[in-house]
């Protein structure tokens, strides 16, 4: 069955949030995919001011959270927008908003009715839009929204990486993707306002690859591209790094380092600490006055995150009981949704906060 997708490209993002909100209002399933968890959480809160006061439900899925509140919470929005409740009465009561990030491209399955998507390369493009139309509809077209922070122009001119000068931009599609292949993609998004699955995706897939280190005004940064892929053809990295650490930018050198160097530390989640009892997120007590077991370990594992923390920090002194256990490398209490890391770490306690609704979130 051919499925037309009726494609439009928004850059502001106001104007998509009112639009995705007017679509659950009117009992359509939403579903919002951003390249970033921090951009998906920015969003989650903006459409959840606007959706106050209405029937519209709102959810958020992205990759930290801990493991029991991600099940729970793929389990509910598989509950209501899977295959098995497609006819249901539940489903077309209220309209709905499911926010999330590349979580949800192939390992969620779930239908929507609407897609908002930001801008990422064409093959990932095809499999968000599989998410919506999945199961069979007596219709077989539906809307998708592309958002792209920039124009094929910007994305073209070298000179205009103006949103690789803040770190504070980070949460920009061109920092996650190869910016030449967004390009494209826009390019070819912008001249096919509607396209058919599966009998387009092939001729998408050649627009975008092919010859694609022909286009004018993107030798540098494909030279870039091609050395950084000879030195580490199983590694993935942020476009951002890539382009920073060939110099096609200029970021004092101060923020280069800290963009190519700050690592993500493993943090192990605890709701209490009581002595030597360890109070797991997951409701779980590790007792560290004894040897773990195995139980004790897969339990650890399930309540930890990655964390981005001040390089300043070391890390942490784990107790006795810890040290065979290497899931992690620091440790932090959830005190009323706030983050406060254990021992040495008391004063990066404002930087990030944890709940089962938003998951981890740096503070603002």
């Amino acid at each position: 069955i051919r499925m037309k997708y009726n494609v439009s490209v928004e850059k502001n993002d106001f104007n998509a949030i009112r639009m995705a909100v007017e679509d659950a209002k009117a009992g359509k399933q939403v579903l919002w995919i951003e390249n970033t968890v921090r951009k998906a959480q920015g969003i989650h809160d903006a459409i959840l001011a606007l959706i106050a006061g209405s029937s519209v439900e709102i959810g958020l899925m992205h990759s930290n959270f801990i493991q029991n509140d991600r099940l729970a919470n793929e389990g509910k929005w598989i509950g209501i927008l899977g295959k098995n409740m497609m006819k249901s009465d539940e489903r077309r009561k209220n309209g709905r908003i499911l926010v999330a990030t590349q979580v949800a491209e192939q390992s969620l399955d779930i239908d929507a009715d609407v897609l908002y998507t930001r801008l990422c390369p064409i093959d990932a493009f095809g499999q968000r839009v599989g998410r919506v139309g999945r199961f069979g509809r007596p219709v077989n077209e539906f809307k998708v929204v592309v958002l792209s922070e920039h124009s094929c122009r910007e994305y073209r001119n070298i000179e205009l990486n103006k949103w690789f000068v803040s770190y504070a931009n980070s949460e920009y599609s061109a920092f996650i993707y190869p910016k030449v292949v967004l390009y494209r993609t826009l390019e070819y998004l912008e001249n096919h306002p509607a396209i058919e699955y599966p009998s387009d995706y092939r001729s998408q897939l050649n627009y975008v690859y092919d010859s694609i280190d022909e286009i004018e005004g993107f030798d540098n940064y494909n030279m870039a591209i091609d050395e950084y892929l000879d030195k580490e053809k199983n590694s993935i990295r942020s476009a951002r790094a890539i382009e920073i650490s060939n110099g096609i930018t200029n970021e004092n050198t101060d923020v280069k380092t800290r963009c190519i160097e700050e690592k993500g530390k493993t943090v192990l989640l605890v709701s209490n600490v009581s002595g030597d009892e360890y109070k797991l997120m997951s409701g779980d007590v590790v007792d560290t006055s004894r040897e773990l077991t195995l139980e004790d370990i897969v339990n650890i594992d399930a309540s930890t995150l990655s964390v981005k923390v001040n390089n300043k920090c070391t890390v942490s002194n784990k107790p006795s009981a810890f040290e065979k256990c290497t899931s992690f490398d620091l440790v932090a209490e959830v005190v009323h949704n706030r983050l406060v890391f254990i021992d040495d770490f008391n004063r990066y306690d404002s930087e990030f906060t944890y709940n089962s609704k938003e998951g981890l979130k740096k503070s603002e």
